[in-house]
């Protein structure tokens, strides 16, 4: 039986296991990455978009995104010579978002643009559910729209693929008088326990514990503090 990685680079994705990998990491599901990567970039190519903006003839549109063209363009944004172009596997366009992969190694970086790209789509699908979290991607009007429905039709698809890959095999759980936690394991189980992002009653995206009344609050805090300790 074909792995998930296997499955996605039969359909077109490059580098498919790193995809497996970031997808989970962004806690997106990987049919969502699959299909974000074939919308974007033809399944994962680091290239520039078509834009019709200036490019100040930093790079070609529709070329290979390297550091050099990339730092060009950046350094030509920051001049006011250039407009803003979609870079790389997920085509990141918003200033912030290139800035953030700039943070994580490099926007022209295929492994940090995937990263910031896959964690920018599973929040807006966190928040707005998954057709809305496509179109929102890709921005607003008609266009967004009709890019939202072809992303549901190319979903169903990479769904029913995936589901006959096997699924990974399950740890063990470890007795009591094992559980020994490492610094990782605290963050993980802050993570799903507090820290994710969930919609509260007026419609925000917020951490879970920006929620929680003064008792809740303090209980996590000595949840934490219990579990930090030797």
């Amino acid at each position: 039986m074909p792995s998930l990685a296997e499955i996605l680079s039969a359909g077109g994705i490059l580098r498919a296991s790193e995809v497996v990998d970031l997808a989970r990491a962004a806690k997106l599901d990987v049919a969502c990455a699959a299909v974000l990567l074939l919308k974007e970039s033809g399944g994962g190519r680091n290239i520039w978009g078509h834009d019709p903006v200036p490019t100040a003839g930093t790079y070609v549109p529709g070329g290979p995104v390297t550091r050099d063209n990339y730092r060009a363009y950046r350094d030509a944004i920051l001049a006011g010579k250039a407009g803003r172009q979609g870079c790389g596997p997920t085509q990141l366009t918003y200033g912030p978002l290139q800035a953030r992969a700039d943070v994580l190694g490099g926007c022209w970086d295929w492994q940090a643009n995937c990263r910031v790209g896959f964690e920018h789509l599973a929040g807006l699908i966190r928040a707005n559910g998954v057709r809305d979290g496509f179109r929102r991607y890709n921005g607003s009007g008609p266009a967004a729209e009709r890019y939202a429905d072809d992303a549901m039709q190319r979903l169903r698809v990479w769904q029913d693929r995936l589901t006959v890959a096997p699924a990974a095999p399950l740890k063990p759980i470890p007795r009591e008088d094992d559980m020994a936690l490492t610094d990782a394991d605290v963050e993980r189980i802050a993570d799903a326990v507090w820290r994710r992002a969930i919609v509260n009653s007026f419609g925000d995206t917020v951490e879970a514990r920006q929620i929680l009344n003064g008792t809740e609050r303090r209980t996590a805090e000595i949840l934490e503090t219990v579990i930090r300790r030797d």
